[in-house]
C-alpha cells in the first residue's frame, strides 16, 4: 500500500517519579527504561521514559511522524545516534492517543502484495476500517493530542520541555506551541508540515521539485552517462501507462514466486515518488526507471514491496485517516498541476476519505503559529514532502528561530550527518550561534548498473 503518501532556561528538576513508571526493557534500547501509563482526557496514554544520568537537564519529548507512526516504536532505533543527548537529559516517547499501546485505530490490511500495491488499497483500506470502528475519533485530532502531550508532562512533574518532532510531529509540536508556549522551553523540528500545509495537495509540486533536483544530480555524475535520457524515459512510460496498464509478472521480492501485477500509471507515478524519501532509494532511482522503461518492473516492485510493508508494519492507519482526512483533504483542492504526480495523491485520498467519519476542526487551528521560543528547523535537501520551502515558511514567524537544510538528504534528517550533535549542541544553548559547517553531502552514489556504483 502506497502509505509513503501520507505514506521535534533550564527547567526545575522533575519531581519524585510517578509510581505508575516503572523499569522495563524496550526493544532497540540498550538499557533499561520506564515505562507507565499516564490517564489523560479518557485515554490511557503509553508513556516510555529512558532516563537521563544528569537529571538537572531539562527533558526531551519526541514526537513521531506519520500521522500514525508510536513514538516508543519510531524512536528506539534512532536513539544510538543521540546517545550523548540520551545520557544527558529524560527522553520521553508518548504514543499520542490512535497510535502504538494509546487506544490504537489500527486498521488491518491484506498482506498480499498483489492486493497491497494495488490503486485502490488505501481506499479499500480506509472503507474497511471504518466500517468496524468501535470509536469516536471526534477527539484524535492534532489539538487533543497537544494537550494530551501537556497532560504527561504535566503528571510527569516537568515545568518545561523540549520537543523534538519529525515530519508530522513538527506539526504536533508546532500546536503544542501554541496551545501550551508557557510549558516549552526550546525545540528541534525535521521536516516542518505546519497545520496550514494541505498534505495531500502539496504532494504534486514538491514531488516534482525534488524529482529535478535527484536527476540534475544524476546528470553530474556517472549516472548522468549511464542514463543520459532518464526524465524523458519517465515521461514516457507514465503516457505509455497512462494510455493502458501494464500487466507483468515478477518474481515475489520475498517469496521468489510468480507474482502477477497491473502497472498503472497513477501507481507507477506514486511508487516513485515514495522512492524519493529515503537517499538509499533515490540512488537507485534513475536504473529503477530504465529498467521499468524497458519492461522490467522487477526492481520497482522489490522497492516499493519493502517501503510498502514497512509503512505498514509501524503506521496507524486509522489515526492517519483521522488526521488527514480531516484536518487536510478539506483544504485540498484539484489542481491539475503538471509533473509526474499530478493530482494522482490527491485523488487517492478523495477516494479513501470519503468512507472516513468526519470532524469538525476549528478554523483557527489553521492559523500560523508565531513562537518566541528557540527552534532548530531542519529540512532534507532532497525532501519530496516537507522541503525547505516549508522550513523557510515555518521561520518567518520565529524571531528566535534557525532554519538548517541538510544537502543530499530527503525525508528525516535527525540521525544524517552531523545533525545529531547540532541538535545537541542547540539543546544545551538554545541562543549560542549554531555553526552548521560540519554538515556534509553524505548522498549515496547512484546505481549504474544492477552491481551498484561505478568503481
Amino acid at each position: 500500500m502506497r502509505l509513503a503518501l501520507a505514506a521535534f532556561l533550564l527547567a526545575c528538576a522533575p519531581a519524585d517519579r510517578p509510581s505508575s513508571m516503572q523499569p522495563c526493557r524496550v526493544s532497540g534500547l540498550g538499557r533499561v527504561a520506564e515505562c507507565g501509563i499516564v490517564e489523560a482526557s479518557g485515554v490511557a496514554l503509553h508513556v516510555v521514559r529512558l532516563p537521563a544520568q544528569d537529571r538537572t537537564a531539562v527533558p526531551l519529548f519526541l514526537l513521531a511522524g506519520g500521522p500514525g507512526q508510536a513514538a516508543t516504536e519510531a524512536f528506539p532505533p534512532m536513539l544510538p545516534f543521540v546517545d550523548k543527548l540520551a545520557r544527558e537529559r529524560d527522553l520521553v516517547m508518548v504514543d499520542q492517543r490512535g497510535t502504538g499501546s494509546s487506544a490504537p485505530l489500527d486498521c488491518p490490511t491484506s498482506t498480499e502484495l498483489s492486493e497491497q500495491l494495488r490503486d485502490d488499497a488505501l481506499r479499500t483500506a480506509a472503507k474497511s476500517c471504518a466500517a468496524n470502528l468501535d470509536r469516536d475519533v471526534g477527539a484524535y485530532l492534532t489539538n487533543d493530542a497537544a494537550d494530551e502531550l501537556d497532560a504527561v508532562r504535566d503528571a510527569l512533574g516537568y515545568a518545561r520541555i523540549d520537543v523534538l518532532g519529525a515530519s508530522y510531529g513538527t506539526r504536533l509540536g508546532l500546536v503544542y506551541a501554541r496551545r501550551h508556549p508557557a510549558s516549552l522551553r526550546a525545540m528541534v523540528l525535521d521536516g516542518l508540515a505546519p497545520p496550514w500545509m494541505a498534505i495531500p495537495q502539496s504532494f504534486a509540486e514538491d514531488g516534482e521539485r525534488a524529482l529535478d533536483a535527484v536527476l540534475k544530480r544524476c546528470e553530474a555524475s556517472a549516472c548522468g552517462k549511464a542514463f543520459p535520457s532518464v526524465r524523458q524515459d519517465l515521461d514516457a512510460l507514465l503516457a505509455s501507462l497512462a494510455r493502458e496498464p501494464q500487466h507483468v509478472e515478477v518474481a515475489h521480492p520475498r517469496t521468489g514466486e510468480p507474482l502477477e501485477l497491473d502497472i498503472t500509471h497513477d501507481g507507477f507515478a506514486l511508487g516513485i515518488r515514495s522512492l524519493l524519501y529515503a537517499p538509499e532509494a533515490v540512488a537507485l532511482l534513475p536504473f529503477i526507471i530504465e529498467r521499468a522503461n524497458k519492461g522490467d518492473f522487477s526492481p520497482f516492485v522489490a522497492l516499493s514491496a519493502l517501503f510498502s510493508e514497512t509503512a505498514e508494519e509501524h503506521m496507524s492507519l486509522g489515526l492517519l485517516f483521522t488526521v488527514v482526512c480531516n484536518e487536510d483533504l478539506p483544504r485540498s483542492k484539484p489542481s491539475g498541476a503538471r509533473g509526474f504526480v499530478g493530482d494522482a495523491a490527491l485523488a487517492s485520498f478523495r477516494d479513501a476519505c470519503a468512507a472516513w467519519p468526519k470532524v469538525k476542526v476549528p478554523e483557527d487551528y489553521y492559523a500560523r503559529v508565531k513562537l518566541d521560543a528557540p527552534a532548530l528547523l531542519l529540512s532534507g535537501e532532497l525532501d519530496p514532502v516537507t522541503p525547505p520551502r516549508w522550513g523557510d515558511d515555518v521561520l518567518r514567524d520565529l524571531p528566535r528561530g534557525r532554519h538548517v537544510v541538510v544537502p543530499g538528504m530527503g525525508h528525516g534528517v535527525t540521525i544524517r550527518s552531523c545533525v545529531p550533535d547540532l541538535i545537541r549542541r542547540f539543546l544545551n544553548a538554545p541562543e549560542a550561534e549554531l555553526d552548521a559547517s560540519c554538515l556534509r553531502d553524505e548522498a549515496p552514489p547512484f546505481f549504474i548498473d544492477a552491481a551498484g556504483p561505478p568503481h
